[in-house]
């Protein structure tokens, strides 16, 4: 969810709402309503069958797009300033 999304749906809950995200640091919040962060975690037993499920159809996943791999960067050690050594 984009933050300007996140921050719609929390300033429409009533007060006393809760809404549950995997981001907070973008929401603005009120003491009237809850914002929870969750944490999903693989390795946790509740989770296995799932896990396994998910992971079974991995590949097809990514290759037809429903799964998209955040971009990553390779930072060589040439590339890094003296500066930056302990």
């Amino acid at each position: 969810m984009n933050p300007e999304t996140g921050q719609m749906v929390y300033n429409l809950l009533s007060p006393g709402g809760q809404h549950l995200v995997v981001n907070r640091d973008s929401i603005q919040t009120t003491e009237n309503k809850k914002l929870c962060k969750v944490y999903g975690w693989a390795g946790a037993d509740e989770n296995y069958e799932n896990v396994a499920v998910l992971y079974s159809h991995l590949t097809s996943l990514l290759e037809e797009g429903a799964i998209k791999v955040s971009k990553t960067y390779t930072i060589l050690a040439s590339d890094v300033s003296d500066s930056c050594s302990p």
